[in-house]
């Protein structure tokens, strides 16, 4: 939301809350068990790191491939951190 200031040209955004985030987490291999962050790099992609694995099952063709924790719940047992957690990008 943007307001123009009475008698001035200059624009000054409002700052309304919509929310408190009171925990941060990431998913580094989709469906298994989260990672507490204490802080996040967010890009127009979402969380760094996030999901940035993940199962996929080989004969299935749709438009959603990928394995999840609805078809086994016990992937969410399962932990799987990154090698350096402050850069999910460099994994080798």
């Amino acid at each position: 939301m943007t307001a123009i200031l009475s008698g001035q040209t200059e624009l000054r955004q409002l700052i309304i809350p919509v929310g408190v985030v009171e925990q941060l987490s990431r998913y580094p291999v989709k469906s298994m068990h989260a990672e507490p962050l204490a802080e996040a790099k967010v890009t127009l992609h979402g969380v760094s790191g996030d999901r940035r694995f993940a199962f996929i099952q080989v004969n299935d063709h749709s438009r959603f491939p990928w394995l999840t924790s609805r078809e086994i719940p016990r992937m969410m047992l399962h932990h799987a951190p990154f090698v350096d957690p402050s850069d999910p990008g460099n994994q080798s």
